[in-house]
């Protein structure tokens, strides 16, 4: 009995050992890890991107979910046919049972079919419209929406930012006129007042004969 429980704890101590984090060796691969980067490609054929880890060395590997991926011999590693909108997180260790000494997070953006497109002729100030790449999907709907609520705010290429013209009522028209020419509408309120005094002055003289 106790031979096979010395047996089980050779067998068991050399990976105990191997996986215990070794924190000198984890702050040199930390600093190597900061030679990392990446790309994202975006395929206009499948709509799909492919996202690649670049200075992976052989005794890295990444996580994402729940797969593991090995570097090739390129020392890349790539997530292929990664779709729009994918929220990326990819964790990069190495073989010294400790933390990842680099993680990567992104959204892969979201294709816009409409940008630079007829539908957008007038509305090229539209974020639906000037952005190739956007964080929400661009369909017909939506870029439709914007430019409904854009032409009934501002005209199609209109800079009006305080609405049409003609939605405007008469009482609102009276008052942005008084606002701007009060001073103008008080003197010619008290010259025709001061005019019509004088007028009566003068009437009631030329009837009492004076």
């Amino acid at each position: 009995m106790k031979n096979k429980i010395l047996l089980i704890l050779l067998v068991l101590f050399p990976v105990m050992v191997n996986g215990a984090c070794n924190e000198a060796k984890h702050k040199e691969y930390v600093e190597i890890a900061k030679n990392i980067t990446y790309d994202n490609h975006f395929d206009k054929l499948n709509g799909r991107y492919t996202f690649t880890l670049y200075n992976i060395t052989e005794d890295m590997y990444g996580i994402y979910g729940k797969n593991k991926f090995l570097p090739d011999s390129e020392n890349k590693i790539e997530l292929k046919s990664v779709a729009q909108g994918t929220n990326i997180s990819i964790s990069v260790y190495v073989n010294d049972g400790c933390d990842p000494i680099a993680y990567f997070g992104l959204t892969e953006p979201y294709f816009n079919p409409y940008y630079k497109s007829d539908e957008c002729f007038g509305f090229e100030e539209l974020a639906e419209c000037s952005k190739e790449f956007t964080s929400s999907k661009v369909t017909k709907e939506s870029l439709e929406m914007a430019k409904y609520y854009h032409y009934k705010n501002y005209g199609q290429g209109g800079d009006n930012k305080n609405g049409n013209e003609n939605d405007k009522s008469l009482i609102d028209i009276i008052k942005e006129y008084i606002g701007k020419w009060w001073v103008k509408v008080l003197l010619s309120v008290v010259t025709t007042l001061f005019c019509v005094w004088v007028y009566r002055i003068r009437i009631r003289k030329i009837k009492h004969g004076i």
